[in-house]
């Protein structure tokens, strides 16, 4: 049943990406609607660890639509995967532009001693927050080609070096020594070890 609905959303985006690459009227609108379930939750999930006031899953949505309006020209795609790969790059880059301005947040691989500082004693919590303060601090003192990466994986989630290099317009080798370089300077200059 389940494979069945799906099969039918597949079909009906289908036709409607095909309608909007032949220009037809009306078209568009109705296609990006149809990702726009699928595209809050990827939103929401980005942007969980992070604090952005006046901002949400469903503004990030909608700036997604409206830069997908504006470029669809230069989609050069011709199926619904293809435009939801599409999109999907261009959520990750709104997401990603968002964060460079959030004024707090938590990397993944501190939330868990984030959590933690939530029930442990007053110097056990400002040592942790100071850790968490201090990552902060080196991320944005990182040399760009490396922060870009590290970003991306450890603040974003986006484990897959294919997927980074997409985002960042790079080759995957070059975004995997980037990535290498990033987790050497932390631990050279910062004393951070405890990326992996």
């Amino acid at each position: 049943m389940l494979q069945s609905m799906n099969d039918q959303t597949d079909t009906r985006q289908q036709a409607l990406l095909d309608a909007a690459l032949a220009r037809k009227d009306g078209a568009l609108a109705p296609l990006l609607e149809s990702y726009r379930e699928r595209l809050l939750s990827k939103a929401q999930k980005k942007l969980a660890f992070y604090y952005i006031p006046g901002k949400s899953g469903r503004d990030v949505v909608q700036t997604v639509f409206a830069k997908a309006i504006q470029h669809f020209d230069q989609f050069r795609g011709t199926t619904s995967a293809q435009l939801d790969a599409w999109l999907h790059r261009i959520l990750i880059r709104q997401v990603s532009d968002i964060k460079k301005n959030a004024s707090d947040f938590i990397p993944a691989p501190f939330q868990n001693q984030e959590r933690a500082a939530l029930h442990s004693s007053p110097s056990s919590q400002l040592r942790k927050k100071d850790t968490v303060s201090r990552l902060r601090s080196f991320i944005a003192q990182m040399p760009e080609p490396y922060r870009s990466v590290i970003i991306l994986r450890y603040v974003d989630g986006i484990e897959n070096f294919a997927e980074i290099a997409i985002v960042l317009g790079r080759k995957e080798n070059t975004v995997r020594q980037q990535w290498l370089r990033g987790l050497k300077w932390l631990k050279e200059v910062e004393g951070i070890e405890e990326l992996k």
